[in-house]
C-alpha cells in the first residue's frame, strides 16, 4: 500500500515546532486528516470495536502478523521529490476486515505502518498522517462492506460466498481510492505538482498495483478458513517480488551513482535537474545548479598517484555532503568535476553564499599520504530561467565555472555577455554574418600626428557596426565574437576595402595619408592575403606605401614561420608592418630582427600616465630608444593632454595618436577636420 513520505525543505517556523519538514499547503491538508483519523480511532475505542484484541483468535494473529511483516518489506517508489512505498500489507489488512471487521483491520493496518514509520524515524506529522490515512481508508471500506453485505460472517457460516463478491469488490475499490486520494493529494501539495497530474502519473500506476493485490484478498479469506498453515505460503510470491525488485533497485542505484564516492552520477544529476525544473513550473520555486572543478587535482594525481587521488575525491565528496542542505543533491559528474542541485536557493545572495561555504570547506587541509592538501575549487552558478531545460541549465553552470577559473575569483555566476555560446551571442553572430555583406560595418579613423612637424601623416582604421536595431556598436561588442568564428576574415577584408576606398578619396582631395588596419592572426596566416591586398590596391590605383598592417605580438608568436612568410611577401610589395600594443604581449627582440617590421606602437596603458608615474615614463623612453636603435618608427597611443604630447616629442617619439589630437570619427568628419587643419597651416605660413 502506498503512503505519503515526502522529502521536503529544512523546517522553519511552525513546521519546525511540529517537527515536520513539509510545505504549508500540504500541512494545511494533513492537519484536518490527522484530526479526522484521531476522532475515528477514539470512536472505535469507545464503541468497543477493538474488543477482539483482548482475546485474539489464531487466525487474526496470523493475518495481523502478515500485515505487519509485509509492511516492513515495502518497496520504495524511487523519486527525488518523495519516498512513497508499495507493500502487500493492504491485501492482508483487507482480509482481516472481511473476516473480523473494521476494528481489528484498522489495528493491524495501522500497527504495520507504525512499526515501519518508527523504524525509519519518520517525522511526527508524517507518522500521524499515515495512521489517519489508513484508519480512514479502512473505515470507508468497512462502511461499504457493511452496507452491501452481512460480512464479517457469523460464527459457523462460510467466511465468504459468491454473493458477497460485489460488496467485497466495491469495498476494496473504496479502500484503494480513499488511500490513494489522501496520499496522492498530500504528495502533490508537498512537491508542487498538480493533484490531477500526480494521480494520472506514477500514483495512478500504484492504484492499479494495489487494486491487483485486492483481488487476492478473497483467496486469502478462503485459504485461511481451510487451513491457516497455508496462508503464509500465499505471501511467498510477494516476497519473491520484493527480493527481485530490490535487486533491480540495487542495480539501478549502481547505474545512477558513482562507484568511487557513492554520489549521484551525471545521469541521475541530469534527471533530477529535469524533475526539479518540472516541479518549479507549477510551484514557482527556484532551481539552482552549481558546478565545481577542483584546482590542482592533476598535480595531486601526478605527484601521489591515482590511488591517493581517489582518496582526495572521496574526501571532497564527504565534505560536499556536509556543507549542503539535506534536500540538496550532490553528484560527481566525472573526473574532478562535481555538481550540486539546490531548490529554493535563488533569492538574494544565497547561491553565492552556498558557493562560498563549499570553497571554504574544501580549502580546509585534507591529510593524504601524510601530506596536508587543500583541494580548492572553481565554482560556477546558474539559476534556472523560465522554460529552461536541464541541459541548458547545466551548460550555463558549466560556462560560469570556466569563467570562475578564468578570472581567478573562484566563484562566478553565469554571465550571458561572456558566454561564447549563449543565445544572445548566437543571435548576434547570425546578425553579424548577415550584416557584413549588407555593408553594416563602418570605419572610423583616428589621425596620427607626426611630432616633428605637427602634421597628420596617417590614420588608424577602427571598425564599428551600424546595427539596424542596436545602433552603433563598438568593437568590443562583436570583434571577439568574430574572432571565435569564421567571420574574422570577411570582417577584416571589409575594413581593408572601406579603408583603402577612403584613402583613395582623400588622395583625390589632396590629403596624402596612409592608413593602418589591424589584422588578426587568422587573416595574417592566410597565404592569400598578399594577393588580396594587391588586388585592392590595384583596383583603387593606390601605392602599397599608403597601407600599414597592424599586428599584435601574440599574433607573431602564434606561428612565427608562417607569419614571416606572409609578411615578407607584403614587405616586398611595399606594405609596411606595425607591432600594435608593443610591450604588453610576448615581446621578442629576435622576432623584431627577423621579421620585416617597420613600426612599433607603445600601448596606451604606458602613455596615459607617463607624466605622473616615473615607471611608465621610463618604459616609454626605453621603448622609443629601442625603436630608434632598430631603425623602427615609434608611435605612441593614448595621448590625452598637451603635457604627454610634449614629453613624447622631447623623448624623440615619431608619431602620436589619442583623444587629445582627435577621437576616432567617420571619414567625412575627418575630412572636414583635415581641411580645417590645412587652412590653419596655410594661415600660419602666410603669417610667417
Amino acid at each position: 500500500m502506498v503512503r505519503a513520505d515526502e522529502r521536503r525543505r529544512p523546517p522553519t517556523g511552525l513546521r519546525r515546532l511540529v517537527g515536520a519538514v513539509i510545505a504549508e499547503p500540504a500541512l494545511r491538508f494533513a492537519i484536518p486528516v490527522i484530526l479526522a483519523g484521531a476522532v475515528l480511532l477514539a470512536e472505535f475505542a469507545i464503541s468497543g470495536r477493538f474488543a477482539l484484541l483482548a482475546d485474539p483468535p489464531l487466525a487474526f494473529i496470523v493475518l495481523g502478523l502478515l500485515t505487519v511483516v509485509t509492511e516492513q518489506t515495502s518497496l520504495r517508489v524511487s523519486r527525488r521529490s518523495d519516498d512513497s512505498r508499495l507493500s502487500a500489507s493492504s491485501m492482508f489488512a483487507f482480509t482481516v476486515l472481511v473476516v473480523f471487521g473494521p476494528g481489528p483491520a484498522v489495528f493491524a493496518f495501522c500497527a504495520g505502518v507504525l512499526f515501519e514509520d518508527v523504524k525509519r524515524r519518520a517525522a511526527p506529522v508524517k507518522l500521524a498522517f499515515n495512521q489517519a490515512q489508513y484508519a480512514l481508508s479502512m473505515s470507508g471500506a468497512a462502511l461499504v462492506l457493511g452496507l452491501l453485505s452481512d460480512l464479517p460472517a457469523a460464527a459457523g457460516a462460510p467466511p465468504l460466498t459468491f454473493a458477497d463478491t460485489p460488496a467485497v469488490a466495491l469495498a476494496a475499490l473504496t479502500l484503494v481510492t480513499i488511500n490513494h486520494l489522501l496520499s496522492g493529494t498530500v504528495c502533490a501539495l508537498a512537491t508542487g505538482v498538480p493533484v490531477r497530474r500526480q494521480m494520472a502519473g506514477w500514483q495512478g500506476a500504484m492504484v492499479i498495483i494495489d487494486g491487483a493485490q485486492m483481488a487476492f484478498a478473497p483467496i486469502v479469506v478462503v485459504v485461511a478458513d481451510y487451513s491457516l498453515g497455508l496462508v503464509p505460503l500465499l505471501g511467498l510470491p510477494f516476497f519473491a517480488l520484493v527480493l527481485s525488485t530490490r535487486e533491480a533497485d540495487r542495480r539501478r542505484h549502481d547505474a545512477m551513482h558513482d562507484s568511487l564516492t557513492g554520489l549521484a552520477n551525471r545521469a541521475l544529476f541530469g534527471a533530477s535537474v529535469e524533475e526539479e525544473l518540472a516541479r518549479s513550473r507549477h510551484t514557482g520555486a527556484g532551481v539552482t545548479v552549481l558546478l565545481l572543478d577542483l584546482d590542482g587535482f592533476k598535480e595531486i594525481n601526478d605527484a601521489l598517484g591515482h590511488g591517493q587521488g581517489d582518496v582526495v575525491l572521496r574526501g571532497v565528496a564527504d565534505r560536499l555532503r556536509e556543507v549542503v542542505r539535506e534536500d540538496d543533491l550532490v553528484a560527481r559528474l566525472g573526473g574532478d568535476e562535481f555538481g550540486i542541485l539546490a531548490r529554493d536557493l535563488d533569492r538574494g545572495d544565497e547561491p553565492d553564499a552556498l558557493a562560498r561555504r563549499v570553497r571554504a570547506r574544501l580549502e580546509e587541509p585534507l591529510v593524504v599520504a601524510g601530506l596536508r592538501l587543500a583541494a580548492g575549487a572553481s565554482v560556477g552558478i546558474a539559476v534556472a530561467r523560465a522554460g529552461e531545460d536541464a541541459e541548458a541549465l547545466v551548460r550555463r553552470a558549466d560556462v560560469a565555472m570556466y569563467l570562475a577559473k578564468e578570472d581567478g575569483a573562484g566563484i562566478a555566476a553565469y554571465d550571458e555577455s561572456r558566454d561564447p555560446h549563449g543565445p544572445e551571442r548566437l543571435r548576434l553572430m547570425t546578425e553579424l554574418r548577415e550584416g557584413i555583406p549588407r555593408g553594416e560595418l563602418v570605419v572610423h579613423f583616428q589621425p596620427k600626428l607626426t611630432l616633428s612637424t605637427r602634421l597628420v601623416g596617417g590614420v588608424e582604421a577602427l571598425v564599428r557596426w551600424q546595427h539596424p536595431e542596436r545602433g552603433l556598436l563598438q568593437p568590443g561588442a562583436f570583434v571577439e565574437l568574430a574572432e571565435s568564428t569564421d567571420l574574422m576574415g570577411p570582417l577584416t577584408m571589409s575594413v581593408l576595402s572601406k579603408s583603402l576606398e577612403q584613402i583613395a578619396e582623400w588622395r583625390r582631395a589632396g590629403h596624402h595619408l596612409s592608413v593602418a588596419v589591424n589584422v588578426p592572426a587568422q587573416t595574417l596566416l592566410d597565404r592569400e592575403l598578399p594577393g588580396t591586398i594587391d588586388r585592392l590596391l590595384s583596383e583603387l590605383d593606390l601605392p602599397a606605401s599608403c597601407l600599414r598592417l597592424e599586428i599584435t605580438e601574440g599574433t607573431l608568436v602564434r606561428d612565427p614561420v608562417r607569419s614571416a612568410e606572409v609578411l615578407e611577401v607584403l614587405a616586398d610589395a611595399g606594405v609596411a608592418v606595425s607591432i600594435d600594443d608593443f610591450g604588453t604581449g610576448y615581446s621578442s627582440f629576435a622576432l623584431l630582427q627577423r621579421l620585416p617590421v617597420h613600426e612599433i606602437k607603445i600601448d596606451r596603458s604606458f602613455v596615459r600616465h607617463m607624466t605622473e608615474r616615473a615607471n611608465d615614463a621610463a618604459i616609454v623612453r626605453s621603448t622609443i630608444q629601442l625603436g630608434q636603435t632598430l631603425g623602427l618608427t615609434v608611435v605612441a597611443e593614448g595621448v590625452e593632454d598637451e603635457d604627454a604630447l610634449s614629453a613624447l616629442a622631447a623623448s624623440g617619439c615619431d608619431s602620436a595618436q589619442g583623444y587629445f589630437i582627435s577621437r576616432p570619427v567617420p571619414g567625412d568628419e575627418l575630412t572636414k577636420w583635415l581641411d580645417m587643419r590645412a587652412l590653419d597651416e596655410l594661415a600660419r605660413l602666410a603669417q610667417d
